[in-house]
C-alpha cells in the first residue's frame, strides 16, 4: 500500500522495490542485493521484494505496485527473451531501473541476432550492444543527467 510522501500531501509514494536476482547458491535471503544494498535501500525507507529471475517474473500489470527494479544477477538468465520483455514493459511503465553487476544476457549462445526487445530496451537506456558483452570491456561514454 503506497504512503504519503513527506511533505507531498495527496501524492502515494510507494516503498516497495523489486529486486531480481539469480545464480546458484542465492535464495531471496542469500543475495548480492541483499549482502550489500538492502542496508542503505532501508535507510532511504525503501523495502525490498525478492524474486529469483529464472523462477518467473511479475506480470507487467503489477509494476505500478513498485516503486523500482532493480536487477542484480550473479548468471546468464534462463529466460533472457522474457526478461528483457519484462524491462521493456518496466520502461514503458515509467518504473525506474536500475541494473548492478551483470547485464542481462540477450539471447542464448548460437541462437541468431540479439531480438528486437533487447535492442529497444537498451535504446531507451541510451545504450547500444556493440560485440560481446563482457565485464572488463564495458566503457561509458555519456552520461546523461536524468539518467545518472
Amino acid at each position: 500500500m503506497p504512503v504519503q510522501a513527506s511533505g507531498r500531501p495527496g501524492v502515494p509514494f510507494h516503498r516497495t522495490v523489486l529486486v531480481l536476482f539469480n545464480g546458484k547458491g542465492f535464495s531471496r535471503d542469500r543475495n548480492n542485493f541483499r549482502n550489500y544494498w538492502e542496508f542503505p535501500l532501508n535507510y532511504l525507507g525503501l523495502k525490498a521484494q525478492y524474486r529469483n529471475a529464472d523462477s518467473g517474473l511479475p506480470k507487467s500489470n503489477e509494476l505500478s505496485r513498485y516503486r523500482a527494479v532493480v536487477l542484480s544477477l550473479a548468471s546468464p538468465v534462463r529466460h533472457p527473451r522474457t526478461l528483457w520483455a519484462f524491462l521493456g514493459a518496466a520502461q514503458s511503465a515509467k518504473t525506474k531501473l536500475l541494473i548492478l553487476g551483470e547485464m542481462p544476457n540477450g539471447r542464448k549462445a548460437g541462437t541468431g541476432p540479439e531480438p528486437e526487445v533487447v535492442r529497444n530496451s537498451l535504446s531507451r537506456m541510451g545504450l547500444e550492444k556493440a560485440g560481446v558483452w563482457a565485464r572488463d570491456d564495458l566503457r561509458y561514454g555519456v552520461f546523461r543527467r536524468p539518467m545518472v
